[in-house]
């Protein structure tokens, strides 16, 4: 009887630690799947982000380089014979140009802001992107006129200057973010191989330790048996004795 109750027992205790490794293993791998989940949403807000922005920065910079070369027109001792349709054609490209730099601005600010960015660095991006898109707009009216003196006077080189500047430190940021969500999956996953591991050498030792104290009980049963079976055979050999 006592034995059967430690079977029982070693039985309970097995499947109440593999239980427990269970939910621990399970609440581990779920907790793994919503930090993937939110590295994946940094991810794509990141690139969507990156993406149009990249795209306005790139459509004031065409829109600048169509103004230099106005410039350099109205610059040009030829001045007075230029063809006003002439003018007009680069007016017309740079505003296209810096419509379509709003629009993909517009965008950019109707994005969610990308979880875990500095909002005082997002701040100064887009202040500097404002000032310098109204210097190249205010230069565009200037160059419809021919007014290259008050052209000169926008500083639209030190403008775009100070917004490179923060632009450049507002990729890397970016950059770090998703580099840090890519580490943080490697890390997750090096973690639930090395609980599956545990698991699997701890499912692995219960088994043996199962089986082993299963063959003692065999074995010492067996011996209990035998020895007796030849208490009871030396006894009835006393009775036989006796009575002979």
């Amino acid at each position: 009887m006592f034995k059967r109750i430690k079977v029982i027992t070693l039985l309970i205790s097995v499947l109440l630690v593999l239980g427990i490794m269970q939910l621990i293993s399970a609440g581990i791998f779920i907790n793994a799947l919503n930090n993937d989940k939110e590295n994946f949403t940094v991810s794509q807000l990141s690139s969507q982000n990156v993406a149009e922005f990249t795209d306005a920065w790139i459509s004031l910079n065409q829109a600048r380089v169509t103004l230099n070369r106005g410039m350099l027109r109205l610059q040009s001792s030829m001045a007075s014979q230029i063809n006003g349709g002439q003018l007009n054609e680069l007016v017309n490209t740079a505003k296209n140009l810096l419509a379509d730099a709003q629009t993909h601005y517009d965008k950019y600010y109707a994005l969610p802001e990308t979880p875990g960015m500095d909002e005082h660095l997002a701040d100064r991006l887009e202040e500097h992107y404002r000032i310098y898109s109204a210097t190249l707009t205010q230069m565009n009216v200037l160059l419809g006129q021919g007014n290259l003196e008050d052209m000169f006077k926008q500083n639209a080189e030190q403008k775009q200057t100070a917004m490179q500047k923060v632009y450049r430190e507002w990729r890397e940021a970016q950059a770090a973010l998703t580099d840090k969500g890519i580490k943080d999956n490697e890390s997750d996953y090096k973690r639930i191989l090395w609980i599956l591991s545990a698991v699997m050498l701890l499912v692995i030792a219960l088994y043996l330790f199962f089986n082993v104290n299963c063959v003692y009980l065999v074995v010492i049963g067996a011996v209990c048996g035998l020895l007796i079976a030849e208490f009871y055979e030396r006894k009835g050999d006393k009775k036989h004795d006796g009575t002979a």
